[in-house]
């Protein structure tokens, strides 16, 4: 999981991207996901937290704090990164065992084959839904990318 972390931005993303490409990893499920803090609760935020946090004056806090502000919060406010994290964690945890990197709220999954990268693509998708969260559809694809594109990302 990259962005959003220290010493975890957006250039060591590329750089395992790259690694999954030069290990012949060239299939590529890109998922988006839609409004990731749109649509979540003050009750499914605080329960997000809570999985991690435990001390009840803490989340008491969170609670108080996150019912003064907007709903959806606004994208790249201070709260959004760790919320957003916290919510797509369990996403995260059912996807452990695919080649994915996770840059803030999309997941790029690298396989070495067409039927591969399908599987791992409705296993993001599912992942996501189990969490009421689903792919942006004009900004999510399969891809089989031209890697000199991602070194000139970098």
């Amino acid at each position: 999981m990259f962005g959003w972390r220290r010493r975890a931005g957006r250039p060591l993303a590329i750089a395992a991207a790259a690694g999954h490409l030069a290990a012949g990893r060239v299939w590529v499920a890109d998922i988006d996901v839609a409004a990731a803090t749109r649509g979540v609760t003050l009750e499914q935020a605080v329960t997000s937290v809570a999985r991690f946090i435990h001390d009840g004056t803490l989340l008491a806090l969170l609670r108080r704090i996150l019912t003064a502000l907007p709903n959806p919060l606004a994208p790249g406010s201070g709260l959004t990164p760790m919320l957003t994290n916290l919510r797509m964690a369990p996403a995260d945890h059912a996807l452990a065992d695919l080649e994915v990197v996770r840059l803030t709220d999309n997941y790029t999954a690298f396989c070495a084959t067409h039927a591969e990268v399908e599987t791992a693509w409705q296993r993001i998708v599912d992942a996501l839904a189990a969490h009421g969260m689903s792919p942006a559809p004009a900004k999510s694809k399969i891809w089989r990318p031209n890697p000199e594109d991602l070194y000139a990302a970098g």
